[in-house]
């Protein structure tokens, strides 16, 4: 929740049109794995945490260079892939791991884009 929020505010305030689409396929799979994983939450009768998407502001001022946004988000997409992998690994259910795997593969198919 924390990456779609920063990906989010990195695609309001970057400059070139491809890594806003970058930024736009990277919280389209954000959306994608909260929704999943939220779900089964749900399904488990368990507390899905609040997203952080009203702390993002409207500002349009960049702080930061377009290359470096792009290192961050590629970053957090990598960690991702570790966290799912360790979450699968360490899951006794076959479903989670299913659905790790499956965030896996997404998370690789933004970072080839990368």
């Amino acid at each position: 929740m924390l990456t779609k929020a920063l990906i989010l505010g990195f695609s309001k305030v970057c400059k070139s049109n491809e890594i806003r689409k970058f930024m736009d396929t990277g919280l389209q799979v954000a959306n994608k794995h909260i929704g999943l994983f939220s779900s089964l939450l749900v399904e488990n009768d368990l507390h899905v945490p609040k997203l952080m998407d009203s702390e993002v502001t409207n500002s349009s001022i960049s702080p930061f260079s377009d290359k470096l946004m792009l290192f961050h988000t590629g970053s957090l997409f990598g960690i991702a892939i570790s966290y799912y992998d360790y979450a699968g690994i360490m899951s006794m259910r076959a479903d989670l791991l299913v659905h790790c795997e499956t965030a896996i593969l997404r998370d690789f198919k933004v970072l080839a884009k990368f």
